[in-house]
């Protein structure tokens, strides 16, 4: 016969006993073997040392975004330390699986604390972690202007606020599809024309639609440049005004009398105007010749001044 006392609270009198410590510690096991026929026993002792358990560890690391419409969450396990995982995401979900990436989407926006319990069947042991998951309405809302564009080249320039490398632009030009912040699309002629923008928010998955009606100009050669004026004190077509591409690279405008003499230069020309003087003084009636260049292209020709 056998008697064994494992020094918790539990004694046996099989020959191969099976028990449990439930505690770390350090356990001095009693074994009495009796022979019953002789009436002769012996006693042993046997120490357990349980002073050490594998817990399983977690390591879980969460991936989202507040403003996010699709309230999509991802989890990644860093360390695999454990059978499986037991969730329960703080919204009435609950998800047990033993794999190491986990992706759960809310209905609705709100704050939840979502835990996570790592287990080992074998030891019956587990640890758990915790996360606050917070969803809102607070995405940075973009605005636009659209205005003609400063070159005058039938296309429209963009003043933005709250918008960045994350988001998607798609025009639409009267039909006309175009791409990217800065659109490079151009109209053929001038005129009111409907302009749309869609911005797609990649981060918090949110599309803003915004509609214009933009005065489109175009000039066509890029230069315009008038064959008169009448510089004569009466408030009408005193200056010579001439207008295009204000973009083009280095403009020169230059204004020559009959003997071939400089009566007037600008390298700003479509702001700084000719008031028909020189060196102060009025010029007289007649047939001037001019030149310009800019961007590459050369302009000569004729301007008469009518008193």
């Amino acid at each position: 016969a056998y008697f064994w006392d494992f020094d918790q609270g539990d004694t046996s009198n099989l020959e191969t006993p099976i028990v449990t410590f439930p505690n770390l510690g350090t356990y001095n096991v009693m074994l009495v073997a009796i022979d019953t026929i002789c009436d002769s026993y012996d006693t042993t002792y046997l120490e357990i040392v349980h002073d050490t358990a594998n817990f399983p560890m977690t390591d879980w690391s969460v991936d989202y975004t507040s403003c996010d419409l699709l309230r999509e969450v991802t989890w990644t396990e860093n360390l695999s330390d454990a059978q499986y995982f037991e969730w329960d995401f703080g919204d009435g979900n609950t998800l047990v699986t033993a794999s190491t990436t986990v992706q759960h989407s809310y209905s609705a926006t709100g704050t939840f604390n979502a835990t996570v319990v790592a287990r080992d069947s074998f030891c019956d042991v587990s640890t758990q972690q915790n996360f606050f998951i917070e969803f809102d309405n607070d995405a940075n809302i973009p605005t636009v202007s659209v205005f003609t564009d400063s070159c005058r080249y039938g296309g429209v320039d963009v003043i933005y606020t709250n918008v960045d490398s994350t988001m998607i632009f798609n025009w639409d030009f009267s039909g006309n599809a175009d791409t990217g912040m800065i659109p490079t699309f151009r109209y053929p002629e001038s005129g009111l024309e409907d302009v749309s923008l869609t911005i797609t928010d990649t981060v918090c998955n949110r599309d803003y639609t915004f509609n214009f009606l933009a005065d489109i100009i175009r000039i066509d050669g890029r230069v315009y440049i008038p064959n008169a004026f009448t510089p004569n004190d009466d408030d009408k077509n005193e200056l010579f005004r001439i207008s295009g591409n204000s973009c083009l690279e280095d403009p020169v405008f230059i204004i020559y009398d009959s003997w071939g003499n400089e009566v007037f230069r600008s390298e700003d020309p479509f702001k700084e105007f000719w008031d028909g003087t020189f060196n102060g003084k009025p010029v007289p009636q007649d047939t001037y010749t001019y030149r310009f260049s800019g961007g590459g292209e050369v302009r000569m020709g004729t301007v008469t001044i009518l008193k």
